[in-house]
């Protein structure tokens, strides 16, 4: 559910938005993803005024399997894809419940899979992950699967992350 909120005349609308995973540019946390910041162009329907507006993103139905997806490259007019230096860092453990339209409910999930990209452009590079197994953590890379601890996980410039949904609580 997405809501945003006029800001000449303060009237708010909201609207259904289905996802399958969550994108997150190279500054952005999760906080501003469901913070949804300011909207450019937006055309209120009370007022007609258009102008910039504030957004926010709340989940009404918690998925069972959560994505993250970390945008790791920038186009460049003419130029290839070029891999962005810095990205997101990220837990074993994240809490959406803070970010559900029901906060009855406690929606803790825990990290068991990461995709990593190796190489600085999308040509030439390899892509290896690490899944959480009966506890352990394991990093597989083409045919090869070796047993690694959670901090090498975690020192890891993460592509793609999956989380369960905790439900014992």
């Amino acid at each position: 559910m997405s809501k945003v909120e006029c800001s000449n005349c303060h009237h708010k609308s909201s609207q259904e938005e289905h996802f399958h995973h969550i994108s997150l540019g190279a500054a952005e946390s999760l906080q501003s993803f469901f913070d949804g910041g300011n909207v450019a162009d937006y055309r209120c329907e009370q007022c007609q005024m258009v102008g910039v507006t504030s957004k926010e993103v709340r989940l009404q139905v918690a998925p069972t399997i959560a994505v993250l997806q970390f945008k790791i490259f920038e186009k460049e007019e003419g130029c290839p894809s070029k891999k962005i230096p810095h990205y997101g860092s990220f837990q074993t453990v994240m809490d959406l419940t803070p970010h559900s339209t029901n906060k009855t409910v406690h929606l803790k999930y825990n990290l068991y899979g990461v995709v990593v990209h190796l190489g600085e452009t999308l040509e030439g590079s390899h892509y290896i992950c690490f899944i959480k197994s009966m506890g352990k953590w394991h990093q597989i890379s083409d045919q090869l699967v070796e047993e690694t601890d959670e901090e090498v996980v975690l020192e890891q410039a993460a592509y793609i992350l999956f989380y369960e949904r905790d439900d014992r609580e």
